[in-house]
């Protein structure tokens, strides 16, 4: 008899399962390659960076993992991917996607 134990996903590795199959699919159908997504997701966080801080502490805040800026935004970008997929229903293509992309930043911009 086998007593292997398997340990069941807990909720955060479920969520960030999640998050991860939303991008890869994301990418598929818009036919985005992964550098591209990657290069708008950090001017992205670099243009809410710029907003959300003040010169002087900006760069610390955007350079040291300390401050988790990178992963705060990360989660929040593919939230929204998520919600994308939910929205289109797998109908997206790669203009609707950053045109919802840029309208997001707008709107997190204008939320401060």
């Amino acid at each position: 008899m086998n007593n292997t134990y398997i340990k069941s996903k807990s909720h955060t590795q479920i969520r960030h399962s999640d998050k991860i199959n939303a991008l890869t699919t994301i990418l598929e159908i818009t036919n985005i390659s992964h550098d591209d997504w990657l290069l708008e997701m950090f001017e992205y966080g670099c243009q809410v960076g710029e907003f959300l801080f003040p010169e002087p502490i900006r760069k610390k805040q955007l350079q040291d993992k300390q401050y988790n800026y990178w992963s705060w935004f990360l989660n929040l970008y593919l939230n929204d991917d998520k919600a994308l997929l939910d929205i289109y229903e797998g109908g997206l293509t790669a203009t609707e996607y950053w045109n919802e992309k840029r309208q997001f930043i707008e709107q997190l911009i204008k939320v401060k």
